[in-house]
C-alpha cells in the first residue's frame, strides 16, 4: 500500500521518535519518515505535526522537525531548540554574505567579483591601449578561476564597472564625472533600463587608464600580497591597492542579510587634491573639515548635490544623509531633465506624474544628448498660482534625500565589519600605499647592489684577466682564485659565490679590457642607491605624478 492510504500515526515526542527509528530494521528513508510521523496530515492536524528534513545547516543528518514544540532531534542524540539553531544559521548566513560577497573592502573598496574582474582583465592584458576584447572572455576566465558563480551576475557586475549608459543608439550616453574602470564598447543599456545591457556575446571591454594607474601601478601591485584560489589551483590578490581611495572615487553599494553599505562618489580631482594635502603632513592634527569640505559629490547619473558634506562624515564614523536634485532647467512652461539623481526613477516611468503634467517626453538626440522635456498642461500654464504650484510640484519630485552607510570589511587581521569616516578610510589607505612603497623600495635597493656586485666582479675580473686565465691550468680553479683574488680592495666579499660571479663576466668584456666605463656605471648605481634610500615623502611622490 501506498503512504496516502495508511492511518496517520499520532504525534510523538521527538526523543521517542528518534529512539524508535533507531531501533528498527527499516531504512531511514524520506518516505519512510515522512509516513512514520504523519507529517501527510499536517496540514488538518498540525498540532504536533512534523516536517522531515534530511539534514541541517551545521551537517549534521536529523530526523524530525516538530513545528509547534521547536526542536530539533538528530540522529546522533542532540536535541536543539529551532528557534536558536534559525538564529544562529541566519546570522553565519548573513555574515558570511557581508564579509565574502556585498560589502566593500578597505583596502581597495571593491567587492570580491569586483576584484577578480579587475585582475582576470589584468591577466589578459587587456590595458587601455589594447584593443577591445569579448565580455564572454572575462567573464569566463572570472568565473573559471577565481569566482565559481552565476555568470549573469559576474556580467552585471562588469557592466556595473563600465558606467556608460546608452540611449537608442550606442553613441549616445550619459557620461558622469566618475572614474570607470572597465572602457566599455557596445549597448549597455538606457538610464531606465541599466540592466539591460546587450547580450554578452555582443559587448567588448578593456580596462580603463584610470584602472591602471590606480589598481595596478607597477611600483604598488606587484608587492600586494596573494592568497590561493577557490579550487587552490592558482593564487589571486588578497586586494588590489589603490594609489588614490578607489571607494571615494566610484562609490560603493552593498546589500546582505540584516545590513547595507552605502558610499557617495566623488570628484577624483578633489580628492586628489585631498590625498595630497594628507600626505604633506599625515597626523592626527590634520584639519578634515576645512580639507573635507572640498570634496564635490558626484553621481553616476548626472545629479547635482544641493548640500554640503555633514560633519559626521568628515570626524567620526556615523551615518549622514545628502540632498540630491536632478540636472534641470526651466524654459517657460516647460522642465527639461539633463541629468537624475539617485533615489529617483527616470521621468520617463513614474507612476505619478505632478498633477497638471500633460506629457513626459524623451527627446534626446546625438546634438542634445540625454534630455527629458516635462510639459504643464494647458489650463495650468494659464494660471500663475496653479503654474507656480505646479512648478514647486516638479521640483520637489525631481529632488531626494539619500542616507549613507558606510562600512567596510576590515583587510588585515580579522574579517570584520567597520563603521568608516572620512579620517579611518584616509588613513587606511595611506598606511597601506606607504607599507607597500617601502616594499617596492626595498626591492628596488636590492636590485641595484645586485647590479652594483656584478659590475664591480666585472671590473676585478678585467683587472685580473691574466690571473683568472691562468687557473685554467690548477688543479682546483675556483679554489685557487678565491684564495689569491683581492676581493677587499674591490669591496665585496670574499666567498664562493664571488668567484662564480667574477667567472661569470661576458667573455666579450674580457677581451674588450677596458674599466672606465664599468667603474662609470658602478659610481651611477652607487648614486642611485643613494637617492632611492634618501627618498622621503614615497605616497606624496607617487600621487602627484598621477595623472588623471
Amino acid at each position: 500500500s501506498t503512504i496516502s492510504t495508511r492511518p496517520a500515526l499520532k504525534p510523538k515526542p521527538a526523543i521517542q521518535c528518534m529512539l524508535e527509528a533507531m531501533n528498527t530494521d527499516r531504512p531511514v528513508s524520506r518516505a519512510w519518515m515522512t509516513y512514520s510521523t504523519g507529517a501527510t496530515n499536517m496540514k488538518e492536524n498540525s498540532s504536533g505535526s512534523v516536517m522531515p528534513v534530511k539534514k541541517g545547516p551545521c551537517k549534521r543528518p536529523f530526523l524530525f522537525v516538530f513545528a509547534l514544540s521547536g526542536e530539533i532531534a538528530y540522529l546522533d542524540g542532540a536535541v536543539m531548540n529551532l528557534l536558536e539553531h534559525g538564529r544562529r544559521s541566519l546570522s553565519l548566513y548573513g555574515a558570511h554574505t557581508q564579509l565574502s560577497r556585498a560589502f566593500p573592502w578597505e583596502a581597495d573598496g571593491l567587492a570580491p567579483v569586483h576584484r577578480r574582474i579587475l585582475y582576470a582583465m589584468y591577466q589578459l592584458e587587456m590595458w587601455s591601449d589594447a584593443k577591445y576584447r569579448k565580455s564572454a572572455v572575462v567573464v569566463g576566465h572570472t568565473l573559471g578561476n577565481f569566482h565559481p558563480h552565476s555568470d549573469a551576475a559576474c556580467y552585471e557586475s562588469l557592466c556595473q564597472m563600465a558606467w556608460q549608459f546608452s540611449r537608442k543608439k550606442p553613441n549616445l550616453t550619459l557620461r558622469h564625472s566618475a572614474n570607470p574602470s572597465v572602457d566599455f564598447q557596445g549597448n549597455l543599456g538606457g538610464v531606465c533600463e541599466p540592466k539591460k545591457a546587450a547580450a554578452i556575446r555582443y559587448t567588448e571591454v578593456r580596462l580603463t587608464k584610470f584602472a591602471e594607474q590606480v589598481f595596478f601601478h607597477p611600483d604598488v601591485f606587484p608587492h600586494v600580497p596573494h592568497v590561493p584560489n577557490y579550487d587552490a589551483s592558482t593564487t589571486e590578490p588578497e586586494y588590489l591597492a589603490n594609489t588614490l581611495p578607489n571607494l571615494l572615487c566610484n562609490g560603493n553599494i552593498g546589500i546582505a542579510v540584516g545590513r547595507a553599505s552605502k558610499w557617495p562618489s566623488f570628484d577624483v580631482n578633489t580628492i586628489h587634491e585631498l590625498c595630497c594635502k594628507f600626505a604633506e603632513n599625515p597626523s592626527d592634527s590634520f584639519d578634515w573639515i576645512t580639507h573635507g569640505k572640498k570634496l564635490k559629490p558626484v553621481n553616476r547619473y548626472g545629479g547635482k548635490c544641493v548640500s554640503d558634506i555633514p560633519t559626521e562624515f568628515l570626524t567620526s564614523n556615523q551615518d549622514f544623509s545628502l540632498n540630491w536634485k536632478c540636472d534641470f532647467e526651466w524654459d517657460g512652461n516647460s522642465c527639461y531633465v539633463r541629468g537624475i539623481a539617485p533615489g529617483i526613477t527616470l521621468p520617463t516611468s513614474w507612476l505619478r506624474p505632478p498633477k497638471g503634467t500633460h506629457s513626459i517626453a524623451d527627446e534626446s538626440s546625438e546634438a542634445e544628448g540625454f534630455l527629458i522635456c516635462i510639459r504643464c498642461e494647458p489650463e495650468v500654464a494659464k494660471d500663475p498660482q496653479q503654474l507656480a504650484k505646479w512648478k514647486v510640484a516638479v521640483e520637489k519630485a525631481l529632488s531626494s534625500r539619500e542616507t549613507y552607510q558606510t562600512r567596510v570589511v576590515s583587510s588585515f587581521g580579522d574579517r570584520q565589519i567597520l563603521n568608516f569616516g572620512l579620517p579611518d578610510l584616509i588613513w587606511s589607505w595611506y598606511e597601506t600605499l606607504d607599507a607597500l612603497l617601502e616594499t617596492n623600495r626595498a626591492a628596488k635597493l636590492a636590485d641595484i647592489l645586485a647590479k652594483r656586485d656584478r659590475r664591480i666582479f666585472n671590473v676585478l675580473a678585467v683587472d685580473h684577466f691574466d690571473t683568472i686565465m691562468a687557473s685554467r691550468d690548477k688543479n682546483k680553479p675556483r679554489e685557487w682564485l678565491l684564495s689569491v683574488l683581492p676581493f677587499e680592495q674591490y669591496g665585496v666579499a670574499r666567498s664562493m659565490d664571488s668567484v662564480k660571479a667574477v667567472v661569470a663576466t661576458p667573455l666579450s668584456t674580457l677581451l674588450a679590457g677596458e674599466v672606465d666605463p664599468l667603474k662609470a656605471e658602478v659610481a651611477r648605481l652607487e648614486a642611485e642607491h643613494a637617492t632611492v634610500s634618501c627618498a622621503k615623502h614615497l605616497v606624496l611622490s607617487l600621487v602627484t605624478a598621477l595623472k588623471l
